[in-house]
């Protein structure tokens, strides 16, 4: 029964008696390659089949008889053997001896496993670390390899470095001795998050320096190859941004302090505008009253009065534009947002600017085809026209005209356009138009104005959810146009 199963073994199989070959199964003449079994009886253990000297240096027949004097005094031998097929070709096998208490001379059966293409694995895997190492030994940037726990496991000169210890002391956690104490909890949770796959691993964090300043650096990790015993290992990296960091820091406290400047003059304009329109009203009180007292004044007086009053308006108009400016920079403007009919403001702003139409000798031409309703506030949806009409008017020509139109965007939006016919914008000026406080150049001399005007009206349109834009061609016009979500017309 014990040679059927012998000889039946998918394993290889052979016995050994006075340390040499006394029989094999077919598995193991299978394994050598050989013609039959009779190639290998005989043998010395160790002596045939194997290369003259084994990894570790010792010759293959001296190594092979230790091996045999071990399983004989202690019954057990566990081994792994260099060997070679018939043919040849290299194979790592992995060997145990037990000695069988057999009369006579004990027996001892030789069970054979190949594993070479584990050891070749084990072999390029050794390879691949050495040459990593190399690599990481002189990489420009810190590397680690380390484990779930955030033990290290491999530190790279850069990484001892900028953790501020080195050699061995750095493995486990003694990387994080002078881990910044504000900083120690939050990245041993994120890298716990991290090892167990709830989370990517990406954290600035600083290390202290001896002489109490510290690195800022920047890591990442991602899965490694697992260690020999099969735990997970992960790969790092850490880059110093101790610069980047301290720009960073600059670059913040520039922005909050042209923050404060920016509040600051916002307060300004907003405390100096009500300090000059105090005297302002008075200045266009009186010049009302003297108007309205002295009617039969000359001539010249009249004209001194109404540019009195003219320049008074003109200034209080500016203010105005200053103070809308300053609550629309300092988040201050309150909007009252509510369905109002277009064409009705349309036509009231129209209606105020027809003066200066008549007085610039432009025409007003109306195309207002719908009555649907969007939401906006309608004193500064007025406010908007207001100025688009007034610059179509004042930058056109005796005899020009000005369009208005309303556009239904598939009941979704409704366009206003305020088109023109008068100088257009030049190209090089366009990009410049909503910049608060820019004039161009080519109609800067000609009319007055603060230069926040479009920017004023850029950001109302904002706020009550719209757009404004434009399209200009130079000597042939311009169309400014409003959109304006459409809304809910059961209100009406």
């Amino acid at each position: 029964m014990y040679a059927r199963l012998f000889e039946a073994s998918p394993r290889p199989v052979a016995l050994i008696r006075n340390g040499r070959y006394i029989d094999c199964n077919p598995a193991m003449v299978a394994m050598f390659g050989l013609d039959s079994k009779d190639e290998l009886v005989g043998s010395i253990v160790g002596a045939k089949l194997s290369p003259q000297k084994q990894p570790d240096g010792r010759d293959s027949s001296l190594a092979g008889l230790e091996y045999y004097k071990e399983c004989m005094e202690t019954g057990f031998a566990d081994l792994t053997w260099a060997s070679l097929k018939k043919c040849g070709e290299a194979i790592d096998l992995s060997v145990q001896l037990i000695r069988l208490d057999t009369p006579g001379t004990p027996v001892i059966a030789e069970f054979v496993t190949d594993v070479t293409a584990q050891t070749q694995v084990r072999r390029q895997l050794r390879e691949s670390e050495q040459r990593f190492q190399e690599v990481a030994s002189n990489a420009p940037t810190g590397i680690f390899i380390g484990d779930a726990d955030a033990r290290c496991t491999y530190a790279n000169p850069k990484t001892q470095e900028f953790c501020g210890v080195f050699g061995d002391d750095i493995l486990g956690h003694g990387w994080a001795a002078n881990l910044h104490p504000d900083d120690r909890e939050p990245v041993f949770k994120a890298w716990k998050k991290f090892s167990a796959g709830k989370a990517t691993f990406e954290h600035d964090y600083r290390f202290l320096k001896p002489d109490g300043g510290y690195y800022w650096i920047s890591s990442a990790a991602v899965p490694y190859a697992p260690a020999p015993d099969g735990s997970a290992r992960f790969l790092g990296s850490i880059a110093d941004i101790t610069d980047l960091m301290r720009i960073e820091g600059e670059l913040i406290e520039s922005r909050n302090e042209a923050v404060r400047a920016n509040a600051a003059k916002s307060e300004f304009l907003s405390r100096m505008s009500h300090e000059l329109r105090t005297p302002l009203n008075a200045i266009l009180g009186y010049g009302q009253l003297l108007r309205l007292n002295h009617p039969d004044m000359p001539d010249s007086q009249k004209d001194a009065v109404e540019q009195i009053i003219a320049g008074g308006q003109h200034l209080l108009d500016l203010i105005e534009d200053v103070l809308d400016f300053s609550r629309i920079e300092t988040g201050n403007m309150s909007l009252d947002i509510k369905p109002v009919i277009a064409s009705t403001v349309v036509k009231r702003t129209v209606a105020l600017v027809s003066p200066l139409a008549q007085q610039a000798g432009v025409r007003i031409d109306l195309d207002l085809r719908t009555d649907l309703p969007v939401s906006a506030d309608p004193q500064r949806l007025q406010q908007v026209l207001a100025n688009l009409l007034s610059n179509a008017i004042k930058f056109n020509k005796p005899g020009g005209l000005v369009s208005v139109n309303c556009e239904n965007l598939d009941d979704k939006a409704l366009k206003i356009h305020v088109i023109d016919d008068g100088v257009g914008i030049p190209h090089a000026d366009q990009p410049k138009l909503f910049t608060p406080f820019e004039r161009l150049k080519a109609t800067s001399a000609h009319t007055d104005g603060t230069g926040i005007g479009l920017s004023i009206c850029r950001e109302l349109m904002t706020l009550m959810n719209g757009q404004i834009g434009f399209s200009s061609e130079p000597g042939k016009g311009s169309d400014f146009w409003l959109k304006l979500p459409i809304a809910d017309r059961s209100v009406f």
